[in-house]
């Protein structure tokens, strides 16, 4: 009986100790992997919450069936039709048509097109929401990165400092309005893949490793194939570390090689990307072949050409003539107040706040920390084209979404190290604040640009592919998506220039000469390249002025040519733009001086009227009096009125 006891407390014995071995390997698993779990759980925090307010938008369109068409989400941007048609004709094509392509269209329409072969139009509606939220994890990885030079010591402190970044940067109005689903636009990775490139370089910098070169190549090419505006944040970026590392005579050649490559726009800078690392070795003359390659493809053309269209003025010259330019005229190119920048920022006390961090603790971090200096001046572009929509526009202010996260974290982390004593509560109060930021969060989200009513009376016009379909720019691509017509005015054509014809028709009072002009741009868009479009009035001139050759048109009769017909499609919610329209029109191209002083509406004998000239312009007349003798009426409903120009 004892022999028995013995061994039954032998086997337990062996029982536990197997049971506390087995406790320690775990112990000792969770230990070693815990910072993969915590960056997981924080990351997979990130994109639920970015996701759920997703989600809470896409709720409340859902509240409208006329937001939706063939159970899809309507676009809510108005260049998301160009580049869903582009991406439409990619996945459309064979594999030697999409080659053929691939150098043609936009990188947007490519990865459109071959989400949309896999899961139809509602990769448009939801790639903005997917491609977005990378934004938010590149950022917490780039915050972790910069924590490292700000004296602080807990590595979960970081993770938490930049879980806070990162949601800031993620849900920032300026930001998540801009990615909001259904707006299929470049916006979804215009700050994501700089931001990489950014990253790649600095560890180049501080490594020295090859593939993190090539890898700030790759990215940088990529960020301007994207979106070419990108270069001038790069070309900036690349200013600055040229100046800092010649001060500190640390310049390294194979970088200055790679950014030159990079900000060429030409279609092979891939090709010479690979050249340069197969050279790598021969520094001097990797150098040398990439400032020729730099300057006989055009370095600067792109950058001169920005310039140009946002800086210079109210109007725009076109050989002796004067248009009135588009700049200020459209909302996102209005420059911004204080108001707003601090709005699309989060609220005023994060705008400051983000601000001050970045610059004035962000500047003391940097001259402690050589390694942090270089983040610091590479990242400086971003704030510097921020602020700038001071100037330039609101759209800009987006470029200040990863300055003001930034900033914000690192005027905690310099708290954190002077307050030690009381670092849990600045930590605690952090997270309450970002608590009460994102319950806070006030947007003001971008509607589908057409109603489903619309689109649907679209798809039922008699349009067959040739045919020309003039409107205002605002809905040209969507009503070439949607109608396959040849459309003059669009998100990317609406230039003074050629906006001026288009608002002379509809404000204009002669119906003679709508027609006959209208007749006119439609020949020279059948002959003429379209890259040429932008001049297709000045080119009909015929040594006339702008005015001389209106006036003939109202006095003579031109016949159209039998083998395309010419619609003009009108939708009602063009009314609240005549005025806006009439700024294009209301001057005189020779001097550019304006030509009358007049609002829409007057006052006359203690009553509120419209003005004779606006009340009696063709546009007003088309829509609401069905007043056209020269064109057949096609289609008229409660949304949209459509004409065809009679044979």
């Amino acid at each position: 009986m004892k022999e028995r006891n013995t061994e039954k407390e032998r086997q337990e014995e062996v029982l536990n100790s197997q049971r506390d071995k087995k406790d320690s390997i775990l112990e000792s698993f969770f230990s070693k992997h815990k910072d993969a779990y915590l960056h997981c759980l924080f990351i997979f925090t990130i994109c639920f919450v970015y996701f759920l307010f997703q989600y809470l938008e896409f709720y409340k369109f859902a509240q409208n069936p006329q937001n939706f068409i063939n159970d899809t989400l309507i676009l809510t941007s108005y260049d998301s039709y160009y580049y869903a048609k582009f991406a439409k004709e990619f996945a459309l094509s064979n594999i030697k048509e999409q080659l053929s392509l691939l150098s043609s269209i936009p990188p947007l329409s490519i990865l459109g097109g071959i989400l949309s072969a896999i899961f139809k139009e509602t990769a448009f509606t939801y790639s903005s929401v997917v491609f977005g939220v990378i934004f938010g994890i590149i950022m917490y990885v780039c915050i972790l990165q910069i924590l490292q030079f700000t004296n602080t010591e807990s590595t979960t402190q970081n993770k938490i400092l930049a879980l806070i970044g990162s949601m800031l940067s993620l849900l920032a109005p300026h930001y998540f309005q801009r990615t909001i689903i259904g707006y299929f636009d470049t916006d979804m990775l215009i700050l994501s893949l700089p931001l990489l490139s950014i990253l790649f370089l600095w560890k180049y910098i501080l490594q020295g490793r090859s593939y993190s070169l090539l890898a700030f190549g790759i990215f940088s090419i990529a960020s301007i194939n994207w979106h070419n505006g990108i270069s001038s944040i790069l070309l900036s970026s690349f200013m600055l570390y040229l100046l800092y590392t010649t001060i500190k005579k640390e310049l390294q050649l194979d970088i200055i090689s790679v950014f030159l490559i990079a900000l060429t726009p030409f279609s092979y800078s891939f090709v010479a990307l690979f050249i340069v690392f197969v050279l790598k070795k021969y520094k001097y003359l990797i150098l040398v072949i990439s400032i020729i390659y730099a300057y006989y493809f055009g370095l600067f053309n792109p950058i001169i050409s920005q310039v140009n269209a946002y800086l210079f003025g109210e109007i725009q010259h076109s050989n002796s003539y004067i248009y009135t330019s588009v700049v200020n005229l459209i909302l996102e190119t209005t420059p911004a107040t204080f108001i707003d920048m601090a709005s699309r920022s989060g609220g005023i006390i994060v705008f400051i706040c983000g601000i001050f961090g970045f610059c004035v603790i962000g500047l003391i971090f940097a001259l402690k920390n050589r390694n942090f200096a270089y983040i610091y001046l590479l990242l400086i572009p971003f704030l510097l084209l921020g602020i700038a929509s001071f100037k330039l526009g609101v759209r800009f202010s987006m470029f200040l979404s990863p300055i003001i996260a930034i900033g914000i974290v690192l005027l905690i982390a310099f708290l954190l190290h002077k307050l030690q004593k009381y670092k849990n509560i600045i930590l605690g109060m952090s997270i309450i604040a970002l608590g009460l930021f994102i319950a806070c969060m006030k947007y003001e989200i971008p509607q589908p640009i057409l109603s489903k009513s619309e689109i649907q009376s679209l798809q039922k016009l008699p349009i067959k592919n040739g045919d020309i379909a003039f409107s205002w720019w605002d809905y040209g691509y969507a009503i070439s998506y949607f109608t396959e017509s040849i459309t003059l005015l669009d998100g990317g054509r609406h230039a003074g220039i050629i906006n001026y014809p288009i608002a002379e028709i509809l404000l204009n009072t002669n119906q003679r000469f709508a027609k006959n002009l209208s007749i006119k741009l439609a020949q020279n868009m059948k002959s003429m390249e379209k890259s040429q479009w932008n001049f297709i009035f000045t080119n009909s001139l015929n040594n006339q002025t702008p005015l001389e050759y209106i006036k003939m048109l109202e006095n003579t009769n031109i016949k159209k040519d039998s083998n395309y017909d010419i619609f003009w499609i009108i939708p009602y919610r063009m009314i609240p733009l005549v005025a806006n329209i009439n700024k294009f029109r209301n001057i005189n191209p020779q001097n550019g001086k304006t030509l009358q002083n007049r609002g829409i509406f007057n006052f006359k004998n203690n009553v509120l009227t419209i003005d004779e000239t606006y009340k009696n312009s063709n546009v007003l007349q088309w829509i609401l009096f069905n007043n056209n003798k020269e064109m057949e009426l096609i289609l008229k409903n409660d949304k949209i009125v459509v004409y065809k120009i009679k044979d």
